[in-house]
């Protein structure tokens, strides 16, 4: 039997152009992967945030969230150009200076390109996007303004072809969504516990009807509207509602309100044989 004719080494020119081909297109892949991730998770309030300080890359970035399928199209359609085109480039090299090298290259090159460009062109990229949205989604902007513009023939193109299975425009937020902010800001300490509580009880007027509000009668502070200053005593006054329910005979005839601190003011002034119907409000009936 015949000696193993042992494989030839690559030499280093061809090591190096490959190095340097392989290392600018996984480069370029890990840019566009990124910048992408970074647009699509830079929330729209710190965008606005921004724009409210003048930041004249955030009114762009405003622009490319309004209109996020135009933009990741733009930034996908870069990116596949990059890997695929790439790949194809890589391939017609090693046909072209490895087809001796055929352990190199039939194994070694494709199985690298392969690697380098799933970890460092989309995994890591992507996890630095999500990371440093704010400072990558900032300083692109512009950039990927840029290409929208050039790219706003395919982008139509592909708009047209997927209209057919696009849902209608969901909104930015949802009333859900502030709440669970609110919420996760509580637990971690951002947001104090009455600030919770505020912003909770404002979404709840919406769903507070008249009736919800509303004090059962035998629950109301009520008088006479004959009744003087005098004869509503400090004790009696501390047990009423800042709000006293004033009549004409029985409950079924309201003739106004008195706040209970007209009431204070009232003995504060010496004037307390004035009757509750003389330093009343007036209060609107609804029927």
């Amino acid at each position: 039997m015949g000696a193993k004719i042992p494989q030839k080494m690559v030499p280093s020119n061809l090591i190096i152009l490959f190095i340097v081909t392989i290392g600018v297109i996984v480069i370029l892949s890990a840019i566009f992967s990124m910048v992408e991730f970074a647009i699509l998770t830079m929330p729209v309030s710190k965008i606005q945030a921004e724009m409210d300080l003048g930041n004249s890359s955030a009114f762009t970035l405003m622009r490319l969230k309004e209109k996020l399928e135009n933009t990741i199209a733009a930034i996908v359609i870069m990116s596949n150009v990059v890997n695929i085109g790439g790949s194809f480039l890589i391939g017609v090299l090693s046909v072209e200076y490895l087809q001796e090298y055929e352990y190199t290259h039939r194994y070694i090159i494709p199985l690298l390109v392969i690697i380098l460009i799933i970890v460092f062109g989309e995994v890591l990229p992507k996890i630095v996007g999500e990371t440093y949205n704010s400072k990558i989604a900032f300083r692109a902007a512009s950039f990927v303004y840029f290409l929208c513009q050039i790219l706003a023939i395919p982008i139509k193109i592909l708009s047209f072809l997927t209209k057919f299975v696009r849902q209608n425009k969901a909104p930015l937020t949802s009333e859900d969504e502030i709440i669970d902010l609110v919420n996760l800001g509580g637990k971690s300490g951002a947001i104090e516990g009455y600030e919770r509580e505020i912003i909770q009880n404002i979404f709840k007027l919406n769903d507070v009807t008249a009736k919800n509000i509303m004090t059962h009668r035998v629950h109301m502070s009520a008088h006479d509207e004959s009744t003087k200053v005098l004869d509503l005593t400090a004790e009696e006054l501390a047990n009423l509602h800042s709000r006293i329910i004033i009549y004409d005979d029985d409950l079924d005839h309201i003739t106004g309100i008195v706040l209970q601190k007209d009431i204070l003011v009232a003995h504060a002034k010496g004037k307390e044989i004035l009757t509750l119907k003389e330093i009343a409000n007036p209060c609107h009936t609804v029927y």
